[in-house]
């Protein structure tokens, strides 16, 4: 009987009465039968005296028998010794189990293309492989730096200018900002042009300063086209020309100039007419 787990068993709701009554009911006994409080009751009963130790002798034993039944039945139920480890966590490495062979083609892919597309059914698993494989395992290594951007907002222009611009900043460590002398957040609430501004000088730097190419990862992108569906959509309804999105949204100029000229990295889940 280990000693961690007796004290489990005696802070539970069955044990703790039990043993309370026992020892009770042990020292009660012990002192009847040396105080001769059984005497009376043997012979008022007409019980021969010499019975008396033996009757006491099954209390104490009865009660120690049900003491050892509570436990047992403690100590043999199941339980969980670490009921966390059956918590998956999307951006925890420890929860992707399973998916190193998709991890490695992720990163073979997204170091091999400037763009990549991710595409699955809901609830496969992107999201996870790219927050919980992909981002810690360019973080330890040179090259690519991620870039997730999760919330696009609600602006078709200053969504993700302003997510994207956010993220760089939270992507970078203190020494990298320190680097590049940007030691503040950005002003989320700048006008879309300094917005463009920012984002297009904080990129370059990342290049030339950290020797480092953005890896822009756009998770949950359909959730952007679905809020601005209208938007990637031609008169006729079909999906316009990536040439086009790039001269309807500075954003996308900006991430198009990126990809042309090698300096930026896309990978884009669940994304439509791309």
């Amino acid at each position: 009987m280990s000693l961690a787990r007796s004290v489990e068993w005696l802070r539970t709701a069955e044990a703790l009465p039990l043993a309370i009554t026992a020892v009770l009911a042990a020292v009660g006994t012990l002192v009847a039968k040396m105080q001769g409080l059984f005497r009376p009751l043997f012979l008022a009963l007409g019980l021969p005296l010499w019975a008396e130790p033996l009757v006491v002798a099954s209390i104490v034993v009865a009660l120690a028998f049900v003491l050892w039944r509570s436990y047992r039945k403690f100590a043999e139920s199941s339980r969980l010794e670490r009921p966390e480890a059956f918590t998956l966590h999307p951006r925890n490495p420890e929860s992707l189990i399973g998916r190193e062979e998709d991890l490695s083609k992720l990163l073979n892919t997204v170091r091999s293309y400037r763009l990549v597309l991710l595409d699955g059914e809901s609830g496969c698993g992107k999201s996870a492989l790219v927050s919980a494989g992909l981002v810690p395992r360019l973080r330890q290594t040179d090259g690519l730096l991620p870039v997730l951007v999760r919330d696009w907002g609600d602006d078709w222009v200053r969504g993700p200018l302003a997510a994207a611009l956010d993220a760089l900043f939270l992507s970078l460590d203190e020494a990298d900002r320190v680097r590049l002398g940007w030691l503040k957040p950005p002003d989320m609430a700048a006008p879309s042009s300094s917005l463009v501004h920012d984002l297009d000088v904080r990129l370059s730097e990342v290049v030339d300063t950290l020797e480092r190419r953005p890896l822009l990862i756009a998770d949950q992108f359909d959730d952007y086209q679905a809020r601005h569906r209208s938007s990637f959509l031609d008169a006729d309804a079909n999906w316009i020309k990536p040439i086009v999105l790039a001269d309807a949204n500075p954003f996308w100029k900006l991430v198009r100039d990126g990809l042309g000229a090698g300096r930026l990295h896309l990978i884009a889940g669940d994304c439509e007419g791309i």
